[in-house]
């Protein structure tokens, strides 16, 4: 996982996020990555028949006239919706397959599950880098 770690402070630098705390909103609109709640995507999630599959999951990544999108639940604590905002981020940021229009899904279950562990390796260190925590 420690590439991971490395493609995470890369796209800090990348977005300017070089100093704590890191905003989710400033590093997706630095990546072009339109972002919103289902209810605010809910129109797009329909047309590519995503509405059910989303209701199923905190957050999703995807695709829509060449523009990537990150929807996530409005349910969520202010916590729980950055780190899944920076585990789409990841879906996104390190290119990782599609199935049926969402990023980082796989039929295939051992790949399933290494795709959500950098996803997740990389929105804890995007949230927390240890080159700022620990900075002098």
């Amino acid at each position: 996982m420690d590439g991971i770690y490395s493609f995470a402070y890369a796209m800090l630098k990348e977005t300017g996020q070089i100093k704590l705390p890191v905003n989710e909103c400033e590093v997706c609109n630095a990546l072009g990555i339109d972002v919103g709640t289902y209810k605010d995507l809910h129109d797009i999630l329909v047309t590519l028949k995503l509405w059910d599959f989303a209701q199923t999951v905190n957050g999703i990544s995807f695709y829509f006239k060449g523009v990537p999108y990150i929807s996530y639940s409005g349910k969520l604590s202010v916590l729980d919706r950055r780190a899944v905002i920076f585990h789409e981020v990841a879906h996104i940021y390190l290119k990782h397959i599609d199935v049926d229009g969402v990023l980082g899904k796989s039929n295939d279950p051992a790949k399933q599950d290494k795709i959500e562990a950098e996803a997740d390796a990389f929105s804890r260190a995007a949230r927390m880098p240890a080159y700022l925590l620990f900075a002098e």
